[in-house]
C-alpha cells in the first residue's frame, strides 16, 4: 500500500474511533469505498459499491447493516474531521494570485472541474 493510502487510512481511523466496535470497521468501509471511487460505477448502490472494492459479501452485509442500523452521527464525524484539519497544518488554505484554494472540503455536491488552461496558475 503506497503511503497516500496508509495516510488516508490513519484519517478514516481516527473518524471511526469513537464509534461502537463493529460498526467502526464497517463504516471505515463505507468510507474508503467512497474515497476509491467505486460508488460512482455503482450510481450510488451501497452493495455493488462495496463490492466493487473487493469486500466480501459478509462484509458487504455489515457495512450495509451498520449504515443503516449502527449508531453513529454525521455530525460527530464532521466534528472529528475538521479537528483533524485543525490540528494539521499542511492541510491550511493557500492564496496564489489572489485566488484561495479550498484545503478541505465538506460539500455534498458535485463541484464543476476547471476548464484546460485555466488551472496554469496552481501547476507548479
Amino acid at each position: 500500500m503506497d503511503t497516500a493510502s496508509q495516510q488516508i487510512l490513519l484519517v478514516l481511523e481516527h473518524l471511526v474511533k469513537s464509534v461502537p466496535t463493529g460498526t467502526n470497521l464497517a463504516l471505515l468501509q463505507l468510507m474508503w469505498a467512497m474515497l476509491t471511487g467505486h460508488f460512482l460505477p455503482s450510481r450510488g448502490a451501497v452493495h455493488t459499491a462495496l463490492h466493487l472494492t473487493g469486500f466480501k459479501p459478509s462484509a458487504v452485509r455489515r457495512s450495509w447493516r451498520a449504515l443503516r442500523y449502527g449508531v453513529w452521527s454525521a455530525d460527530e464525524l464532521l466534528s472529528r474531521w475538521q479537528a483533524w484539519v485543525a490540528k494539521e497544518t499542511h492541510w491550511q488554505p493557500r492564496t496564489v494570485a489572489g485566488w484561495q484554494a479550498v484545503a478541505y472540503d465538506i460539500t455534498t455536491f458535485w463541484r464543476p472541474k476547471l476548464q484546460s488552461g485555466s488551472c496554469a496558475a496552481f501547476i507548479s
